[in-house]
């Protein structure tokens, strides 16, 4: 939580109910409406719009991205968003 902390230190993370969905919908922006609505009781969850090999394939992002947070965290060598999303894509891009 504390690397997910550093790397988002400028985002507004109190929109969302859970870090997950924040780390879901920042890093995916396209499912934030979605998401919102849900909040708004005007929508399904995320998992009802998505079928079972994308949230598998979210998952691993998912745990991929925090192990980027863990290790910028660490290192104290990422101070903006965007540059941790750089980062995220850089190694989901090489594992692919």
């Amino acid at each position: 939580q504390s690397a997910l902390e550093y790397v988002a230190a400028r985002k507004n993370m109190n929109v969302y109910h859970s870090m997950v969905d924040f780390l879901f919908c920042e890093l995916y922006p396209k499912w934030r409406g979605s998401c919102m609505r849900f909040y708004l009781g005007s929508g399904p969850l995320l998992k009802e719009l998505l079928g079972s090999e994308q949230i598998e394939d979210f998952d691993k992002k998912l745990t991929t991205a925090l192990t980027v947070a863990r290790t910028l965290f660490r290192e104290q060598r990422c101070k903006s968003w965007s540059r941790y999303r750089f980062e995220v894509k850089k190694v989901l891009q090489a594992a692919a």
